[in-house]
């Protein structure tokens, strides 16, 4: 049985499939056919591409390990990244130069331990790992898109932990401890520059901040009843945000459980409903990738439905023709 969990448009290569047994699909160009392999030993929770080539494919997993890939010949992965201590990883994500892997482990509770670790991609030994930012399992780890040292974590206990890592060491990395009262589910870098970071948590509230300054810029708290109570707009869950660099504008992304995608935009103090797909999946979404060149979407769920949604202009009409006031800063 598989599901949708993550999806790309990384040149030739359109999205990634995963199962709760390891085992990876890679659907090929145009989709129309595939290939799969079998790497893990327990649920992956974790992909990405290298940026400078497209066949590289990196995996991560409760299993402890962090798995690179060559999609030319997936019988074998060509690197493995093993957690010590031996941590079920949550979340990683390779920096913008290749060079560095950074993911977040489970809290170790013989150890009361939640451990953020870092590997060189030259050599599979543990880099350096962080142990005293978090207090609870580490989900989330996001690089800066453009600053190879920038990253940040967040946790379930509620904290996203912004870093510098010029420098190894966690008490000098550390820059900004950022509060969401909640278990963190997604956090992201977006803005002209990447200055902003967003994050969405387990309870459906919604935060912006600046980056640089530590500074708390919307704090949303009750996203699903402002939708219903304001627009009518009924959504079960929040899938993630993406970040619409022509409009230079950031989106939720929402859903329900019958298959329906809602694309918000997101204002300071307020969402406002953008766009509906519907038609394609029939269960939860757990993904999608607005592929903004050609103005085109990729969503993936529980359906095991890889859905390609091309807008005709739809959407970015919509988005050029939203006049909402109190807009996210750009």
């Amino acid at each position: 049985e598989c599901y949708m969990a993550e999806c790309t448009n990384k040149w030739s290569v359109k999205t990634c499939i995963h199962s709760e047994n390891g085992r990876l699909l890679f659907p090929a160009l145009m989709l129309l056919e595939a290939c799969n392999s079998v790497g893990h030993e327990g649920p992956i929770t974790g992909l990405c591409f290298a940026h400078s080539s497209p066949s590289v494919l990196l995996s991560c997993s409760n299993d402890k390990t962090i798995r690179v890939w060559d999609l030319r010949s997936t019988a074998k992965e060509t690197m493995l990244f093993k957690a010590k201590p031996r941590a079920p990883l949550c979340g990683f994500d390779l920096n913008c130069s290749d060079l560095m892997i950074a993911a977040g482990a489970e809290l170790l509770e013989e150890e009361e331990v939640a451990y953020l670790f870092f590997w060189d991609m030259r050599s599979t030994k543990v880099l350096e790992k962080f142990s005293e930012s978090h207090s609870d399992d580490i989900l989330q780890v996001k690089f800066h898109p453009s600053q190879p040292t920038q990253l940040a974590s967040g946790s379930t206990d509620g904290l996203v932990c912004v870093y510098d890592i010029t420098e190894l060491n966690e008490d000098e990395a550390i820059t900004s401890v950022l509060n969401t009262e909640s278990s963190v589910a997604m956090l992201g870098y977006f803005g002209p520059k990447y200055e902003y970071i967003y994050g969405l948590t387990h309870t459906e509230t919604f935060h912006v901040w600046n980056a640089l300054e530590a500074k708390l810029l919307s704090n949303q708290k009750k996203v699903r009843e402002s939708l219903l109570e304001v627009h009518k707009l009924k959504v079960d869950y929040l899938v993630d945000c993406t970040y619409h660099e022509a409009s230079q504008r950031l989106f939720i992304i929402a859903g329900d459980h019958s298959g329906k995608v809602y694309i918000t935009h997101a204002n300071i103090n307020s969402i406002v409903p953008v766009e509906c797909l519907t038609g394609g999946h029939s269960a939860t979404v757990r993904c999608i990738h607005w592929e903004h060149q050609g103005d085109s979407i990729i969503t993936g769920g529980e359906d095991a439905l890889l859905c390609h949604w091309q807008s005709e202009e739809q959407i970015t009409s919509a988005v050029e023709n939203d006049t909402s006031n109190h807009q996210l800063p750009s």
